[in-house]
């Protein structure tokens, strides 16, 4: 059970995180499988030492358990020559002692680019067909000039929830700067965070420092928790508080935090997420980091995210297309450690290959799933499956849409130069925003 480690992505888990992590998982009143999840998202992160990994995975009671958090953690150590010592001694059981050493018998060091800075990079990336800038101004002059709470909440909700068009950080940040208090901010994230790309945690901050009662930034704290897009620099709102009674309430808090994809947002419910990987997701793309990898290493990226981040309550399935479509279950499942692993294993075995077979996999998952919300990635129109008339696949889902309510959201990765013309690429935006307008749903657009 292991994720293999992005080393280009690594920072090792300096002993600041390393002992808010700790008290973190410390904390917690959760399953010891929820626990093991946690350990996951660590791992796409971090790189440990052996004596971190070994305290890491002591919350566990028992070896076996102790076992898997191992297995999530082993790929990311970077001294290995302590691992006798440190981690295979340190076991009780022959069970445990000879399961660690077999794990950690082949094992390579971890290669990372160093502690982890005060704010982790993260990319910013270049959404198109998002509100724009004038008419957020213009929304935010409506609201200022509204005369009750009431009516302030109504008027944002109303402009937000009827376009399918999506806020950039920025105009995020802007909009609830509008409103000035805590009560209405709350009100107003948990009513529109699928409309929101997300917020950064300098964004967080600035919205924080707003107010100066603590009840009203721990609230929006908990309000914003399934908002911020880089919750891996979350430990730094601590600082918006001064008592040590109110940062330990903000630790409990921000535990709750779960990243928001930049792809997928904030996925909760019975949710089907159909992946393109088809040959035209061989195109480079450069992140505004440097990085270049692939549209599809990025969709991958953002999946084992969105996995990895799933909300209590949350199910999932998927399915992909591009040599062929294959769903992964017949039902819908709970992210477990393992479910996840099973579909991060089937969508990393999979390259870029072959057409946009788009409604084969999401006919499926409408049909013969209870998924309920639908995100559809893909990099370009329909070309082949049982049809691959766009005007076709938007009137069925306009049909799902009013007998089953079936919510889809569209995402267009559009981004490096894949030879379409810009007149294709302009159907490509068309159809996915109509098929977001069909369900009153949302469309994102990277190019």
């Amino acid at each position: 059970m292991t994720i293999q480690p992005d080393y280009d992505r690594l920072y090792n888990l300096d002993d600041n995180r390393y002992k808010e992590t700790l008290l973190q998982f410390q904390q917690q009143s959760i399953a010891d499988d929820q626990k093991i999840v946690l350990l996951m998202r660590l791992a796409t992160k971090y790189g440990f030492t052996c004596s971190q990994v070994w305290n890491l995975i002591n919350i566990f009671n028992d070896d076996p358990t102790k076992i898997q958090g191992l297995q999530a953690l082993m790929n990311n150590i970077i001294d290995l020559q302590n691992k006798d010592a440190q981690i295979i001694d340190q076991f009780v059981t022959d069970f445990g002692k000879s399961q660690s050493q077999t794990l950690l018998a082949n094992v390579t060091a971890c290669q990372t680019q160093g502690d982890a800075p005060n704010i982790i990079p993260y990319p910013t990336l270049n959404y198109t067909n998002t509100w724009n800038d004038s008419d957020v101004y213009a929304l935010i002059d409506q609201i200022n000039r509204a005369s009750s709470s009431d009516q302030k909440i109504s008027i944002a909700q109303t402009a937000l929830l009827n376009q399918s068009n999506v806020l950039t950080p920025n105009q995020t940040l802007w909009l609830f700067q509008a409103f000035t208090t805590s009560k209405d901010i709350i009100t107003l994230a948990n009513a529109v965070n699928e409309r929101i790309i997300s917020l950064t945690c300098d964004q967080v901050q600035k919205i924080l420092a707003k107010f100066i009662l603590p009840t009203d930034k721990l609230n929006i704290l908990t309000a914003f928790k399934s908002s911020v897009l880089d919750t891996e620099n979350k430990y730094n709102l601590l600082s918006s508080l001064i008592l040590a009674s109110d940062k330990d309430k903000a630790r409990l808090i921000l535990d709750q935090f779960r990243a928001k994809s930049s792809l997928f947002g904030a996925p909760s419910g019975k949710v089907g997420l159909v992946v393109a990987c088809s040959a035209s997701m061989a195109t480079n793309i450069t992140l505004s980091t440097g990085e270049t990898l692939t549209r599809l290493q990025y969709a991958k990226r953002e999946f084992e995210k969105t996995l990895l981040n799933f909300g209590d309550g949350t199910q999932f399935d998927f399915a992909v297309f591009g040599g062929g479509p294959v769903v992964w279950n017949p039902v819908v499942k709970d992210p477990s450690s393992q479910n996840v692993l099973d579909a991060l294993n089937l969508l990393n075995s999979r390259g870029p290959q072959g057409a946009h077979d788009i409604f084969d996999p999401y006919y499926f998952l409408v049909q013969m799933t209870d998924a309920e919300v639908i995100y559809i990635i893909t990099d370009a129109l329909p070309d082949c499956g049982a049809t691959s008339d766009p005007a076709a696949i938007i009137n069925l889902t306009k049909t799902w849409h009013q007998n089953l309510q079936i919510k889809v959201h569209t995402i267009g990765l559009l981004m490096g130069d894949d030879g379409q013309s810009p007149e294709n690429k302009t159907q490509v935006v068309a159809f996915l925003k109509a098929m977001a307008d069909a369900t009153n749903s949302t469309f994102r657009i990277l190019e």
